[in-house]
């Protein structure tokens, strides 16, 4: 067991899991707050909830599934915490999941479950970005519904809040992510036996607007590319620039081979794979401080031939001989670590001096959205394009049942990209 403290001073507990489990498709490990930024009391905490953990764990081992494992664990370190951090009364055994042993106050505060709601999050190491978001979401219901008790919360005062949000003149696409991040919310409160049901449930925004043409987002044609990649080769040319490699090399990983721009950003030197004889972009994090979009961003893709004509294995030895640790001296901005901000500014200056209108212009994103089109002219498998570029599988059979795409498959489907979509001189370090 592990003992640490957050940001914010706030003590958790991690408990591994064996690899018995983990072989099962079990998770690493559990995280959880121990609700207290005093260090003598986390650690009586942290032990009593490392033995509760155990205890649970031993007691269920014939009868846990994977799929539910970590619905069915949250539940009952939230009985357990509700029981002041003791196991009297908490009932062991899964086959007993619906009887209520603790039962909580009928007139609990969405205040105070929301605070409880937002550290099991945090537990699970969601990105400081996706927390606040959740935090100003499930506060915005907070203070519309003037913190009442759960329980007197109903669906149609749910739909009124809609009715709310509707009014105060947000995109559907906002307003669907609040009402989602509540409904995420009650749905816990569910599962903590807070409430009965989740009021949010079948509340529904209504029909999704059209998006206008130049809301869609934009895949560069062969022309702007050509402008583009010609503008960044005399760049890498005349520039001394600590970033004139991270301008060089990043706008063609995106192209060649999908990947988000924050995700080449934080590529290391050590990331890059040979498999298979088969040479591979490692895609992870930065470090374990930081977190990639979604758990499918964490794959690997095969490296497209044109970046390696172009000389990206030279420059990756370059970087190890340098002792890099990444591949880009580009660093994270802002409070929610933003990886993509310090290129992404830089850019705005080469759209501008290539002639590509503001309001109509491709974005940096949008080479990935190139690379996703030219596959799909290509007729190539939504599946394995999905792979590629780290979305999960939409259909049930692939997404339930699939597993990984063998990199040979995967090497040939991303040759299919066409190398002539840019032309560029090979780097020379």
């Amino acid at each position: 067991m592990y003992l640490s403290k957050n940001r914010n001073g706030t003590y958790y507990t991690r408990i591994s899991l064996q690899k018995s489990l983990r072989d099962l498709g079990f998770p690493f490990s559990i995280r959880t707050s121990l609700n207290t930024k005093t260090r003598s009391q986390a650690i009586d905490r942290n032990l009593s909830t490392a033995l509760f953990i155990r205890k649970l764990i031993d007691e269920n081992i014939s009868e846990l599934a994977a799929s539910t494992f970590t619905t069915w664990m949250q539940k009952k370190i939230q009985l357990f915490k509700n029981n002041e951090f003791h196991q009297d009364n908490v009932c062991f055994k899964q086959i007993s999941e619906g009887v209520n042993i603790v039962n909580p106050p009928l007139n609990i505060k969405i205040k105070k479950a929301n605070n409880e709601f937002l550290e099991v999050k945090k537990a699970d190491n969601i990105s400081y970005r996706s927390l606040e978001q959740l935090k100003l979401r499930t506060e915005h219901f907070m203070k519309w519904s003037k913190n009442i008790p759960l329980n007197s919360i109903s669906p149609k005062m749910v739909m009124n809040y809609r009715n709310y949000l509707i009014k105060e003149g947000r995109s559907f696409k906002t307003n669907h992510s609040y009402m989602s991040a509540c409904s995420q919310f009650f749905k816990w409160c569910t599962l903590v036996e807070y409430i009965k049901s989740n009021p949010f449930e079948n509340i529904k925004l209504g029909q999704k607007p059209l998006k206008k043409k130049y809301e869609q987002r934009q895949r560069w044609s062969k022309e702007q590319l050509h402008k583009l990649f010609s503008h960044i080769q005399f760049r890498f040319n005349e520039s001394d620039s600590e970033y004139k490699y991270a301008d060089y090399w990043v706008p063609l990983i995106c192209l060649f081979s999908g990947m988000r721009v924050s995700e080449v950003c934080q590529l290391g030197a050590d990331k890059i794979l040979k498999i298979d004889n088969i040479y591979v972009f490692d895609v992870d994090s930065a470090d374990e401080n930081t977190q990639l979009k979604t758990l499918n961003a964490y794959r690997q893709i095969p490296i497209h031939s044109k970046l390696i004509s172009l000389g990206f294995l030279d420059f990756v030895t370059s970087r190890k001989v340098a002792e890099e640790k990444l591949l880009f001296n580009e660093k994270p901005l802002g409070k929610y670590v933003d990886w993509s901000k310090r290129i992404g500014g830089r850019f705005v200056g080469v759209f501008n001096r290539i002639g590509l209108a503001a309001n109509e212009r491709p974005t940096l994103y949008g080479l990935r959205h190139t690379f996703i089109d030219e596959l799909q002219q290509q007729d190539v498998n939504e599946n394995i394009v999905a792979e590629l570029v780290g979305h999960s599988k939409s259909n049930i059979t692939f997404g339930r049942y699939g597993k990984k795409v063998n990199i040979q498959l995967l090497k040939d489907k991303i040759e299919l990209i066409s190398p002539d979509l840019v032309k560029i001189k090979k780097y020379i370090n």
